[in-house]
């Protein structure tokens, strides 16, 4: 069932996208639109992440207006969603006749609307282009590659995903570094919450620097009862010596009730906002996480990470000494990890691996002169 959420209107630019994460960068890339003096856009959230506690109150949270339409995919497979998605977007993208497509990062979301944008012969931007993991059993790798095959202007993060993209052949013209969505996010919303707000409200006892901040939420770590089990193993031996807060994510929390596991040092607490996870992440004292977003964010906020993966698309974050490498496949010491990681970080925000926190405003400039073209 698809949703009007405002009154409906023809407009230049229609921005897909459906997860948290993907929320909080398209809010402020509107915003910096309007700034731009490009108004006529339309904000198109897919309900990828239909669970209310992941999104829902993102838009009031971050002071935005909201999708001005709500496709409702909700539950389903990956094939499910992403073909769901294509339907509906491309119902709603005849109706709207935008002149670009704007898609962001590598989820369900953003190949069902690359793909929708692609059959209808909309030109499409992909946000967060030519990022790579080399491991095509990820889903993610697979999202990325054919919406930046698809693309016709790719905006990279910096200059290793663009060498990857001339790599697969996709013309240097149409490709622009203009840094990271996230950065510009980290810099707007990280002073919003203050840790004490944070602790009041979930119940935590802890000052800064003296906890962990874990999350999980991948499949390959918690689909698999073996190496969630591993994982939490290792988070409950490492919570004997200190504080280990974790925000239960929805499908880390059913996979662990189906395996049967019952974490007993572990401070689980419920899926947290993201202006209350930027006020966690930056006074913890490390971060130990799945997530490509928290990785970067991590480096933002000048916390040292340890990334539960067998290979990170953010590699740079690992051969610079922000982030430690553990493979959840085989066994590890997360004690022995953090130590090591607290010991050797190497803490340099001012080599800007991600741009200068401006990435919008010069996406805005790259897309006003595409428009302007025509």
């Amino acid at each position: 069932m698809l949703l009007w959420f405002r009154e409906f209107k023809v407009s230049d630019i229609a921005i897909i996208y459906g997860t948290r994460p993907q929320i909080i960068k398209a809010v402020v890339l509107s915003s910096a639109l309007k700034k731009s003096g490009l108004e006529d856009h339309v904000m198109i959230d897919t309900g990828q992440h239909y669970d209310a506690a992941l999104a829902g109150s993102h838009y009031q949270t971050l002071s935005a207006p909201g999708a001005d339409y709500q496709l409702n995919i909700g539950k389903g497979t990956e094939a499910q969603q992403v073909a769901q998605i294509i339907e509906r977007s491309e119902k709603l993208l005849l109706k709207l006749k935008p002149r670009r497509v704007i898609v962001l990062g590598d989820t369900n979301s953003t190949l069902g609307g690359a793909l929708a944008a692609s059959k209808l012969k909309i030109p499409l931007l992909h946000i967060e282009a030519g990022v790579r993991s080399y491991n095509r059993k990820m889903s993610e790798e697979i999202n990325r590659i054919v919406t930046d095959h698809l693309a016709e202007q790719l905006m990279t993060t910096h200059a290793d995903p663009s060498d990857n993209l001339i790599r697969e052949g996709i013309d240097s013209r149409r490709i622009h570094i203009v840094g990271d969505l996230l950065f510009d996010a980290a810099l707007t919303f990280s002073k919003r919450n203050s840790l004490e707000d944070v602790f009041r409200e979930n119940s935590l006892p802890l000052k800064s620097g003296e906890y962990v901040l874990a999350t999980l939420h991948r499949a390959e770590t918690v689909d698999s009862a073996t190496h969630l089990s591993r994982v939490i193993a290792g988070l409950e031996e490492l919570a004997s010596k200190i504080c280990v807060v974790m925000p239960l994510h929805p499908r880390t929390q059913a996979r662990l009730a189906a395996a049967g596991i019952v974490p007993r040092w572990l401070k689980l607490v419920a899926p947290v906002s993201y202006l209350n996870m930027l006020a966690l992440e930056k006074n913890a004292k490390l971060l130990i996480t799945d997530s490509g977003g928290v990785q970067r964010e991590g480096y933002f906020l000048g916390v040292p990470t340890i990334v539960l993966r067998r290979e990170t698309e953010w590699t740079q974050l690992v051969t610079s000494g922000h982030s430690y490498l553990v493979n959840p496949e085989e066994s590890f010491n997360l004690e022995e990890a953090m130590v090591a990681m607290v010991e050797n970080f190497q803490n340099s925000p001012e080599t800007e691996l991600f741009g200068a926190g401006m990435a919008a405003t010069r996406i805005c400039e790259i897309l006003a002169n595409d428009l302007n073209l025509e």
